[in-house]
């Protein structure tokens, strides 16, 4: 818990030692009851730099205590390590369709809840270079590579769930290690 304290601190003196504009937007939730929602919390900060030079600069911190819930779906463990997974009707199911803007996480194969953040395996197609920006693809589970510009273009924000930290060939399923963060 200190370890956020800390992080908001240093995120908000940050956004006044530099040059240029920011938005820092926060927002928390808490629960108490039965259930799922059983003392229950999550807090999210996100914080958005504007350089003077063009430079933009995207950070945002997720915490919840337990992790997120309600995404919980019976079986979905059942897929393999780094299914991309989507909400559809109540429920995950691996995507299908290409840049789908309910993308939720990844699976860990034997888990019925997806990873929503952290460096872990994720199931991709075609060419990925590192640093690229992962959203789903019409491939059954598998993500595919998009560049930054596309990314801009096509207003892709909302439908991305990774990062590549490792590269991939052409191939038609391949696992790397990505970032995962929905952005």
């Amino acid at each position: 818990m200190n370890k956020i304290k800390y992080f908001h601190l240093l995120a908000l003196l940050f956004s006044f030692i530099y040059t240029g504009q920011s938005i820092i937007s926060y927002e928390m939730k808490a629960a108490e009851g039965k259930g799922d929602s059983r003392n229950y919390f999550e807090n999210f900060l996100d914080v958005n730099y504007f350089f003077d030079n063009g430079l933009y600069l995207f950070t945002q911190l997720e915490y919840s205590s337990p992790p997120l819930l309600g995404l919980k779906t019976k079986s979905i463990g059942d897929n393999l390590t780094g299914t991309i997974v989507v909400w559809q009707q109540d429920k995950l199911v691996p995507c299908n369709k290409s840049e789908d803007e309910l993308v939720m996480g990844v699976i860990k194969n034997g888990k019925d809840e997806p990873i929503v953040l952290g460096a872990e395996p994720v199931l991709v197609t075609g060419k990925v270079k590192v640093g690229d920006y992962i959203v789903t693809s019409d491939k059954i589970g598998h993500g595919k590579s998009v560049k930054r510009g596309y990314l801009l273009k096509k207003d892709l924000f909302g439908k991305v769930i990774a990062q590549a930290l490792e590269k991939s060939d052409d191939s038609e399923s391949c696992l790397i290690k990505c970032m995962i963060r929905k952005m």
